[in-house]
């Protein structure tokens, strides 16, 4: 990359509460101070600073492109273009004592000898000057983690910038500082999540012991040190290391450290719990971030009150959006105030796209608040800058999901669901003079949390605190008329509210304060309604809300507590972990038990017994998935250091006793020829002849080639194996269709001698599986492409066969279930001989037809599935049927896509145990015996390793080795 390319690599926004800079602002107090900006970009740094304080600035840089920009913007006396590596502070003599503070803001890290060149800038500071300096902490968990795998990767932009050439912990800027006789003034830390920002998380690839060794450090979560630094006669290391060392850990990076802390049993379930009480993923800047002026293209009203003369209006709408990817469904309910007089004002943190929102919301007047006080804040800032009495009604909105959708909804389209739903409400405020307020009756609730501060604050307004009536609606969503509010306009402000911590519900002003706007209306001699428009059909654990109650200690400190369901759980991060569970619900304790690794009474450990093969034995041939090791395209389109295993390990149960997730017995591993040698030993044990991998081709482009490629580099690995070309698109849902398309599958006219000689080494190969000497290749979906371009295609194939001295290529493909319009399933009848192919190969699930559907109770209501009966379809033999084709016979231990598919659309095949699957195996078998020529005698399962399809014969941690076991006893009772 050359100077110029890098010109806007180093962009940022001093307003995101994780850049350091913002505490340089803070930090420069002076009387129009000079200050010098050692690698100052583009100019960032100095622009925020100009616009809040009178001072003159410097600039010093080594890239041409960011000296350009920073020129430009204005907010500098000049930029000076030199490399740090080779300056000499002689050139700045006419600088000598001039600077009052000296800012190096990660710069440090890109220096060769930055302690001389520190020293050199401090002849440049006045007399009592200071030097402010951020420095990028090494020792994150997230490079310790990837240490300890051995990665150490370099990225684009962090810690791991590819051109950092000094690395800095907690204890060497300590004795940095020492030599340089600078002591720590005062220092800030920023923080970012255990698993970091721009390399691959390691956690979950360690072990649990050794994640809370890492994480009991509370440097782990120090992303920056932030630092203002006085020069002394000697700087004393111990009192700048306790400075250093007084670091705060927010409450939610250490829940997220705590996941990584236990069994992965525990973790799951640590997800299944806060996955009903989490609030959406919260937008944030992607690296580089938004520059100011592109954040707000309108008119903002985040530092004055409206003051522009307003018509009176029925309505001001106040929107408060902390999740941006809930816009859909709000700006479909605010729609239906179409052909009502309204305003709409939106409150909103710059972590959300401000531009975004305005192009969904052009209307909108937008009012910039800070990240506090959840919802309450904003509002409040709302009745301080908006002429309230210009309007009957507020409407008050936000995007709540702390207590899932079901609520959310409910107490949104209680007041706003429809045109009629807003019309009846405000007809409700104009007829009856008496109500004041309209929310959710669902949501209307009285406790006495707060009472005594709300009294207070009411009495300091001339109300009185009605102790008998106190009544608020919970969730702060409510229509309410205008003048109730008056008396909290210019009463508080941000200073009365705490910044936001996800893991506090109770006992912050902002709780307070939802009570209080409830108490305000009853205050006033009004009453609040509650309206019945909408009625909830939500799952069981919201009906049941407020029985029970969780809570999570860490540190002995209990930082998550939540009434929610029938469940209490009691974890201790790095002492005793303890679950227990007091319930009236068996429901619950059924979804939960698997996860605390209950077996299965079907569990079998694995066996000393090994599989001897008979010659008349059936070949087993069973499906190997290779998406167990990082590859490019999947960091790409999936994120970062995304494997299978990050499916299988998000999933959870839909329902009272679905299996999810299918956890691995013996561990997660990342695919490589040690594992493939172990996975071989393992099958061979129990009775498989040989793998076949998918190989995923795209006219030349290969994906996911590496397990197989590694296969063929080690003929001593001695196991038959074979492939199976997976030609279709490569999409985001998994399906293979058009919907979030990341790898069209084509087939081009030059495509078959590519295809040809890209597997034409594997057909030479002593192992690949041959029937009479003709190498087995699986054209995953014939229906895929036009049937005489793919006929013509398998010819040609056959054809290079031949001619590379193989008596024929013998082609099969899948057959697959077609859906009609009523859901059912009905087989697609391919005939091998239309596409030039010699058999047909069942594929389970896509070949099972006269399937019995169970009816389920779903409790995820955002999920969608179809659940079929397997013990139906083995016991009646509905996969014996007669067909005028070659068609082999395949099987799967069990299938369930969930853990992929869940909100898209996915299939559960119940009721399957190793029992019935060695029914059906043994009854292929035998099929098979009596059909099919002694080399033509295979049997196909689906699948040694699809973890986040369910189907897998890997030992899990449910059944153990039982599927596997059931394989061989299957094989070795249907010999003749």
């Amino acid at each position: 990359m050359n100077n110029e390319d890098r010109s806007m690599t180093y962009q940022s926004d001093v307003r995101d509460d994780n850049d350091p800079r913002r505490y340089f602002i803070d930090w420069i107090d002076k009387d129009d101070p000079k200050i010098l900006d050692v690698g100052c970009a583009t100019g960032d740094f100095a622009v925020a600073l100009s616009e809040r304080k009178t001072c003159k600035i410097w600039g010093i840089e080594y890239n041409a492109g960011s000296v350009k920009i920073a020129k430009s913007t204005g907010a500098f006396v000049d930029v000076f273009q030199i490399d740090l590596n080779f300056f000499s502070v002689e050139k700045f003599s006419d600088f000598q004592g001039f600077f009052d503070y000296i800012v190096f803001g990660d710069i440090l890290e890109h220096i060769q000898d930055p302690l001389s060149i520190v020293e050199q800038f401090k002849t440049l500071l006045k007399k009592g000057g200071l030097l402010l300096l951020s420095i990028p902490n090494v020792a994150h968990s997230s490079i310790k983690g990837n240490i300890l795998l051995n990665n150490f990767d370099y990225t684009e932009y962090g810690i791991l910038d590819k051109t950092h050439i000094k690395f800095f912990t907690h204890k060497t800027i300590c004795a940095f500082l020492g030599d340089l006789r600078l002591s720590i003034a005062e220092c800030r830390f920023t923080f970012w999540a255990p698993t970091g920002s721009q390399i691959n998380n390691p956690f979950d690839y360690l072990n649990p012991s050794v994640n809370r060794h890492i994480f009991k450090d509370k440097h782990s979560y120090v992303w920056q040190y932030v630092v203002k630094c006085a020069i002394c006669e000697a700087a004393p290391f111990g009192e700048n290391f306790l400075k250093l060392s007084n670091v705060k850990v927010p409450n939610d990076f250490l829940l997220k450290a705590y996941k990584y802390s236990v069994p992965m049993s525990l973790r799951i379930m640590i997800n299944f719990i806060t996955f009903f009480l989490s609030r959406e993923k919260r937008h944030r800047f992607k690296a580089g971030y938004i520059l100011a002026k592109e954040c707000a293209p309108s008119p903002l009203i985040s530092d004055q009150i409206i003051s522009d003369p307003k018509p009176h209006k029925k309505i001001a709408v106040h929107f408060h959006i902390s999740y941006y990817d809930m816009l859909d469904y709000f700006s479909a309910k605010i729609k239906n105030l179409d052909g009502i007089d309204y305003d709409l004002f939106i409150s909103t943190h710059l972590s959300c796209p401000v531009d975004s929102i305005l192009h969904i919301f052009p209307q909108a007047e937008i009012l910039i608040v800070e990240n506090r006080g959840y919802d309450i804040y904003p509002f409040i800032e709302f009745l301080n800058k908006v002429d309230i009495s210009n309007y009957d009604f507020i409407l008050k909105l936000h995007t709540k999901s702390i207590v899932g959708y079901g609520i959310r909804n409910s107490l949104v389209e209680s007041l706003c669901g429809s045109k009629k739903t807003i019309e009846n409400n405000i007809n409700l405020l104009k007829n009856n003079q008496n109500i004041g307020m309209i929310g959710d009756n669902g949501s209307l609730c009285s406790d006495d949390d707060s009472c005594n501060q709300i009294k207070e604050i009411l009495n300091g307004m001339g109300l009185t605190y009605a102790f008998n009536e106190n009544k608020f609606i919970a969730g702060s969503i409510f229509l309410v008329r205008s003048k109730i509010l008056e008396p909290l306009r210019h009463r508080y402000s941000a200073e009365n509210f705490e910044y936001n911590d996800p893991t506090i519900f109770y006992g912050t002003f902002a709780h307070t304060m939802e009570r209080l706007l409830g108490n305000l209306v009853i205050a006033q001699g009004y009453e609040i309604y509650g309206n019945n428009d909408y009625r909830r059909s939500v799952s069981f654990y919201e009906k049941e809300r407020g029985q029970a109650s969780w809570a999570i200690k860490i540190f002995g400190k209990t930082i998550l507590k939540k009434n929610c369901l029938h469940l209490q759980t009691n974890i201790s991060l790095f002492n005793c972990i303890n679950f227990s569970f007091r319930s009236s619900s068996k429901d619950i304790k059924d979804m939960f038990s698997y996860m605390l690794n209950e077996k299965s009474d079907f569990f079998v450990d694995e066996s000393n017994e090994h599989y001897s093969r008979n010659e008349k034995d059936v070949k087993l041939i069973v499906y190997y998935l290779p998406q167990f090791y990082r590859f490019q395209e999947n960091d790409d389109w999936h994120g970062k250091g995304f494997t299978e295993w990050t499916n299988v390990t998000k999933s959870l149960p839909l329902y009272v006793g679905h299996y999810q997730p299918h956890l691995p017995l013996n561990g997660f591993y990342t695919l490589n020829t040690d594992v493939m040698r172990e996975q071989v030993e393992l099958a061979r044990k129990y009775g498989i002849y040989g793998f076949c991998f998918y190989y995923y081709w795209f006219s030349g482009k290969k994906l996911m080639e590496k397990p197989v490629f590694d296969m063929l580099a080690h003929p001593e690995i001695d196991f038959p194996f074979m492939l199976c070309w997976a030609n279709e698109n490569w999409s985001k849902r998994w399906d293979g269709k058009t919907e979030e398309l990341l790898m069209e599958q084509k087939l081009e006219d030059k495509d078959v001698e590519k295809f040809f000689a890209d597997i034409l080494p594997f057909f030479k190969d002593e192992r690949y599986i041959k029937i009479n000497g003709c190498p087995l290749l699986i054209l995953y979906r014939a229906s895929f492409f036009p049937q005489e371009k793919l006929k013509k295609f398998v010819i040609a194939l056959k054809n290079l066969a031949k001619a590379n001295g193989f008596n024929d290529l013998y082609v099969t493909t899948t057959n697959l279930y077609l859906e009609n319009n009523h859901s059912d399933l009905y087989l697609q009848n391919i005939h091998p001989e239309s596409y030039g192919m010699d058999a047909v190969i069942e594929f389970p699930p896509n070949c099972m037809v006269g399937l019995k559907k169970n009816k389920t109770k779903k409790i995820v209501h955002s999920s969608k599935y179809i659940a079929y009966d397997m013990k139906d379809y083995i016991t009646k033999k509905k996969f014996l049927y007669e067909c005028d084709y070659k068609v082999f016979k395949a099987v799967f231990p069990s299938w369930d896509n969930s853990a992929r598919r869940a909100k898209y659309g996915c299939r559960i095949y119940e009721n399957e145990t190793p029992v019935l699957y060695k029914k059906w195996l043994k009854a292929c078998i035998t099929y098979t015996r009596e059909n099919h020529t002694a080399d033509e005698q295979m049997v196909f399962i689906n699948a040694w390793n699809e973890w986040a399809e369910g189907a897998h014969l890997e030992p899990d941690r449910k059944y153990g080795y039982a599927y596997l076991q059931a394989t061989r006893e299957a094989l070795e009772e249907s010999r003749g």
